[in-house]
This record gives structure tokens, sequence and C-alpha cells, in this order.
């Protein structure tokens, strides 16, 4: 089983005890209606092409990418790539020619006009841009996302898998972790995460993340006069306007309340020391060669 030294360290047992007793039951739950997900995962792995390498990279989109991409422009041929989110709006995504995209953000399924106009334009340029895909590419998305997709998205170039994730995130450390070995994915709570996830049981034994900053907690601001709490927002690719305040992706929605925020920023540290220790015990060397992170729980390594 995992190695729980990461979780644990600063965790009551009390708490932790009692909201296992709580969550074992809706873990049960979980395995009875994700069972057919389960199943189709044992057998097809996600239909990984035989003569892949063992070497993927995840390809975040935070600002330290930018630092990242010319060397990997030069080394493309080295790994195997699992782009997310908005990566398709790089310059550089025609070039590099990623095997995957993941999304797992519902901006990507909701109707268009209930978006912010700051982040409907992105949406509507990713999708634009996957017209153009001319390379065999596999996206992942949540299974919610079929109705919206089936009509965006008209590349035959594209393979889709819908994923399964779960709506319920797990506060005791021990189930989620159960979760992860008994073959439930992780919870929308950073796309990193899933897609390390997904690479581990496509089969890579070695597994890199760059461009996976998680830094935003740094630009949380509130207004003075509203209360209204938004993050400073900014990408490796430069093709935009300067860093942006983003409140909320729907229009006309207020931002989130503080807690919540902190409250979800906290959520992603946790998986990405769950899905970490998973990795491990599956025999998966998982490094962190971001330029620069907040990911304490993933050992560090050189791009």
């Amino acid at each position: 089983m995992a190695d729980y030294k990461i979780t644990k360290l600063y965790y009551s047992r009390k708490t932790e005890i009692k909201n296992l007793c709580i969550e074992i039951f809706i873990l049960a739950y979980l395995l009875v209606s994700h069972s057919r997900t389960i199943i189709n995962k044992i057998i097809n792995k996600y239909n990984r092409p035989d003569n892949d390498a063992d070497s993927i990279m995840v390809l975040g989109t935070g600002p330290s990418l930018s630092k990242t991409i010319k060397k990997l422009v030069k080394s493309k041929n080295k790994y195997t790539l699992m782009a997310v989110n908005n990566f398709p709006l790089s310059e550089h995504f025609s070039t590099l020619k990623p095997s995957y995209l993941c999304f797992i953000d519902s901006m990507y399924w909701v109707d268009i006009n209930k978006l912010d106009p700051s982040v409907s334009k992105k949406v509507e340029k990713v999708y634009k841009n996957l017209d153009y895909v001319d390379w065999k590419m596999t996206l992942f998305v949540p299974t919610e996302a079929k109705s919206s997709l089936l009509k965006r998205l008209k590349n035959t170039n594209l393979i889709v898998k819908y994923i399964r994730c779960p709506r319920y995130d797990f506060d005791s450390t021990t189930v989620a972790s159960w979760s992860l070995y008994l073959g439930i994915l992780p919870p929308r709570v950073n796309v990193a995460v899933t897609a390390i996830y997904l690479a581990t049981n496509l089969g890579y034994k070695k597994i890199k993340v760059a461009g996976v900053d998680m830094d935003r907690i740094k630009s949380l601001q509130v207004h003075q006069e509203s209360n209204e709490s938004g993050t400073q927002v900014d990408y490796f690719y430069k093709n935009e306007e300067k860093p942006f305040l983003a409140v909320h992706k729907l229009k006309d929605q207020k931002g989130l309340p503080v807690h919540i925020r902190l409250m979800r920023e906290s959520s992603t540290f946790k998986w990405f020391s769950l899905v970490n220790s998973y990795s491990t015990s599956k025999s998966v060397n998982l490094c962190n060669a971001s330029e620069y992170s907040f990911i304490d729980s993933m050992e560090r390594c050189k791009f």
C-alpha cells in the first residue's frame, strides 16, 4: 500500500479515524457506481500504443513552462507528451504534437454563452486549434462532456476517451488512497493530478511533470470594498494580455469566499501527494521537472 508519511504528518489520528468510518461507505458506493469504468480500465489500459516509449512528460500550463518549452522542442522525440487544458493555445502545440490531451474543467463543455468573455475566448480558440490537429491524439475528458464534445469535435484524428471522475473529495487520506488503488480516478481538483494518474495507469514507468507551478495562492487578492476574492492568472504562452484577476469563470458570478479557495488549494496538494504515493507503489519513477513549483510531495528532477 501507499506510503502515508507525507499525508499523515500533520493529521489528527482521531479525525482520520472518524472520516474513515464515514467515508468507507461512500467508497463502497463509488465502487459499485464506477464498476463499468474500472473493468474497462483493467481490460484495455486506455489502449496505449504498443510501440510507445516508457517515458512520458505531463505538461502543465504554468508560467515556468516558458523556460522549459524551447528545450522540449529540441528533444521532443525523447518523450511521449501529455498536455492539459489550454495547451493548444501555445504556438508550440503543432510542433510538439502531444499524444494526449486532458480536460477536466467544466469550461470546456458548459454553454459557451454562460462563460465570462475572458474564458470563452480561450475555450473557443482551443476547439478551433483542435480542428487543425493532423496527428493522432487521444483526448481524455469526463463523461459529463460527451454531449457537448460530440457537437464540437469533428476532427477524426482525435480519439476521445471518456473518464469518470467522482464528485466527492475524500477527507480521509486513507480512504482516498484506497480509492486510487481500487481504480477510481481522483476527483476533478486539478488536471495535472488527473493526468499523472492516467499516465501511471497507461503503463508508463518514467513520468516527468513540467510547468506545474501551483503557486496561485501567492496572488490571492480580496477587494477592499466589495470583499470579492480572486487570483492572478498567468500562463506560459504569451499570446495574450498581461495576467488578469480571475474571479469566476461564469458570467456575473461572484468570486468564491477565501476559505473555499484555500480549502480547494489544500485538497489539490493532498491529491498530488496521494498520486505520488500511488505512482511510487506501481514502480513508476515520477518526478517534478518544473523550473518552479510549490509541490513539495514529489521528488524534484532536472529536465
